[in-house]
């Protein structure tokens, strides 16, 4: 028989047991009502039904008791935490006190909201399936960590970035604004030709000065971005060209040239870029805040909640994105392989007539790189659609609210366009530092793979010291054992042993494959061999320092 899930369980045998708990709670509740507060009495109505959900979950369901806990919470806590914040707010409509004493579809609605809550919850709190790691992951964080030393030469240029950056937020939010409202003003309590005159200078050189502090600070950053672009392809290079040449015959060209032309500049926009949006757009973000609490704190905090369904629905999004990314930087890596390699060896394709199969090889190869931007762009296209219509959402729940508060005469008409209007610039940096955030994602996901190569350590070790004046040139293979790399199963050499003295010539005979060319590659230190060991002057190869030896 199929065996049903536990979380499909879990939710059916709470589901029953919130009912018994309800039934159960009707008298005692029709009986205190009249003597306890309404808000003590949801409070304790909300405490009974977690004990009796998490003690049913419990016995009936064992297994994750955390997710049982959670879940049970959830379920029993957001209804008291929702008329709770309905009173605060003073939101219009009418909605039950108790569930104990309510029509059945109120407590079927408190749980769909409980396991739309439950929802969000689980996709910001689980790290990200796809790539495995996402941005609070500790492996992402020490990915940050090291762009961050990676980025610390570049102190004094950030720190003219970021003074900028302050006088430019400084300037855009409060000296254009107020110089603005400082002509109207004149215009119309009574026109003044000096004053006006000199508002109207001062909100030029505001506006002036604002812009070209905006022009410095992007400047700055972008003079960081091309340094560390320099710097990161510079050490990769030459952490590249160290490796042994094992690695050179396992690892495509084009995959690290990709890496250097693609993955390096996506990496350092970490700080320089992403740091300059989420500082101005987080600045914006409480500035308006402040401005949009002075009006109305009710409104303040209704327009916020589209906050955790956005950041929620990004987080879900950016799983999806990351995962893609990598598929598509691949691809393109590939693309540029397939590129690479007919080049190479175009003498070959030529003389075997195999344009076409290179074509096609090609052209298979753009189009499942195609298939997956066309993949990405479509869930981008479902995503933005999403936020938009939340955001609408939010707005028509707060312009129905706010009818309410000026109906009351809480806030005037005049007060709710500015209200509108900054809610408006507060939704789009909202959606900036999100934004933000998915993107730091995609581009430590890039950084990762460079700091793999610049973390390797070749198999062939280079660390050798030894540099003697004088050399006689005695080689000797002792017991030698040795297969590629690529093909280790199949041993080149076994137990070989020879010497090669000062003053003679000797030569090495033998069939193709026979490991004539290996013995000279073992010899020039290409390759380290499984067993035994190669000698030069009774002394092993890797004693020698690496350019003395060749």
């Amino acid at each position: 028989a199929m065996r049903v899930p536990r979380a499909l369980r879990l939710v059916g045998v709470l589901l029953v047991a919130d009912v018994v708990a309800l039934a159960a709670l009707a008298p005692l509740a029709l009986a205190l009502a009249p003597v306890l507060a309404l808000s003590l009495a949801t409070w304790l109505e909300a405490a009974f039904r977690f004990l009796a959900l998490a003690t049913a979950g419990w016995l009936l369901v064992p297994g994750d008791t955390r997710a049982t806990v959670v879940t049970a919470a959830a379920l029993s806590l957001s209804p008291a935490a929702f008329l709770a914040l309905r009173a605060t707010l003073a939101l219009p409509g009418a909605a039950p006190v108790l569930l104990a004493t309510s029509s059945p579809g109120w407590p079927l609605l408190a749980h769909g909201v409980a396991a739309l809550a439950l929802l969000t919850w689980r996709v910001l709190e689980h790290e990200a399936p796809a790539t495995g790691d996402n941005g609070g992951s500790p492996k992402a964080r020490a990915t940050l960590r090291r762009l961050l030393d990676l980025t610390w030469p570049e102190w004094p240029y950030l720190c003219g970035a970021f003074t900028f950056l302050a006088l430019a937020i400084i300037g855009e939010l409060t000296m254009v604004p107020y110089y603005t409202g400082r002509v109207i003003d004149l215009l119309s309590d009574g026109f003044s030709a000096e004053g006006f005159n000199s508002a109207i200078i001062l909100m030029g050189l505001a506006s002036v000065g604002s812009s070209l502090f905006a022009g410095c600070r992007g400047g700055f950053f972008l003079w960081v971005l091309a340094r560390l672009n320099a710097r990161m392809c510079d050490r990769l290079f030459s952490h590249l060209l160290r490796q042994e040449l094992a690695f050179f015959q396992q690892v495509k060209a084009a995959d690290l040239a990709s890496r250097l032309a693609t993955d390096v500049p996506v990496m350092n926009r970490v700080v320089p870029a992403n740091t300059n949006i989420f500082l101005r757009n987080l600045v914006k973000v409480l500035v308006l805040l402040a401005f949009m609490g002075r009006l109305s704190w009710r409104l303040t905090l209704l327009a916020l909640f589209e906050v955790p369904l956005a950041v929620a629905a990004r987080k879900l999004y950016d799983v999806r994105h990351q995962a893609l990314l990598q598929a598509i930087l691949e691809a393109t890596a590939r693309a540029n392989a397939v590129v690479h390699e007919a080049v190479a060896a175009i003498e070959t394709v030529q003389g075997y007539g195999a344009e076409d199969d290179e074509v096609e090889r090609y052209a298979q190869v753009l189009d499942e790189t195609r298939r997956l931007k066309d993949r990405c762009d479509l869930e981008r296209a479902l995503f933005l659609l999403f936020r938009r219509v939340l955001q609408v959402a939010v707005q028509a729940l707060m312009l129905y609210c706010a009818h309410q508060h000026v109906a009351e005469g809480v806030l005037t008409t005049g007060g709710l366009v500015s209200f509108v209007l900054y809610q408006g610039q507060l939704s789009s940096h909202v959606q900036a530092l999100v934004y933000v955030y998915g993107d730091a994602l995609s581009n430590v996901g890039a950084a990762r793979k460079v700091f793999e190569y610049l973390d390797r350590e070749p198999t062939v070790a280079t660390d050798g010291t030894l540099a003697p004046a004088t050399l006689r040139g005695h080689v000797a293979f002792q017991n030698v054992t040795f297969a590629y790399p690529t093909r280790p199963e199949e041993p080149v050499l076994q137990d070989v042993s020879f010497e090669l003295r000062p003053g003679e010539v000797t030569a090495l005979a033998g069939l193709n494959g026979s490991g004539k060319s290996t013995c000279v590659a073992l010899l020039e230190r290409f390759y380290e061999p499984q067993a035994g060991a190669v000698l030069l002057d009774g002394v092993p190869l890797r004693d020698y320092e690496h350019e003395y030896l060749h």
